[in-house]
């Protein structure tokens, strides 16, 4: 969708009118209220303007990884997948999972639950084939997996649903990237094949 000239002019000119300055921590809130009010209308490209802005206000108050930066991002994420921006999206959620891995620690259930988030990204990307990194996607989900399993292992234990739930899922991505590689062994090189239906829970 193309922008409005206008609207970008009005948020290029935000700061200026509303006499608020980068270091008020209430610009924050405006921004994603702007930010709203656009996707509301359909204007994604403008909303993701807005965000952006928000996350650099945020940085600049509350340094390079705070709390308030995760409900931003996920906004970013929503409308770039609106946008079908994909390498965005996926761009999105790796820092996603930077500021979890960043603000809670390995004996936090907080960064098991964001980091349960980025996997659902990754299988979602693989079901939906919209592009052409299966394997990049497995890597990762198992990656992701073993990092999970460590965390409700240590807080729980493992002998529990959660644990058992995700040491299958873990099982099940390691499978399907044996079968990759052994397609990729059968051509003679690396291939891209045609991705494998995974799993949607995570």
């Amino acid at each position: 969708m193309k922008p409005s000239i206008y609207k970008i002019t009005v948020r290029f000119d935000f700061v200026a009118k509303t006499g608020l300055l980068c270091a008020d921590p209430a610009l924050i809130g405006v921004l994603v209220e702007l930010a709203d009010t656009q996707s509301l209308i359909g204007e994604y490209e403008n909303a993701i303007g807005y965000l952006k802005e928000a996350l650099r206000v945020s940085r600049i108050n509350n340094g390079l990884y705070h709390y308030s930066q995760i409900d931003i991002v996920d906004d970013l994420i929503a409308n770039e997948i609106l946008m079908e921006n994909w390498e965005a999206v996926n761009n999105y959620y790796e820092l996603e999972e930077l500021l979890y891995r960043r603000l809670f620690g390995m004996t936090d259930a907080r960064l098991e639950v964001g980091l349960e988030k980025v996997t659902a990204w990754h299988i979602s990307a693989i079901n939906a084939d919209i592009d052409d990194r299966t394997r990049e996607h497995l890597t990762k989900i198992k990656e992701l997996l073993v990092i999970r399993l460590g965390i409700v292992e240590d807080l729980l234990g493992n002998d529990n649903a959660r644990y058992t739930f995700i040491f299958n899922n873990l099982e099940y991505a390691e499978l399907e990237l044996q079968k990759l590689k052994a397609k990729s062994f059968a051509g003679g090189g690396m291939t891209t094949p045609s991705p494998t239906p995974v799993k949607t829970n995570c």
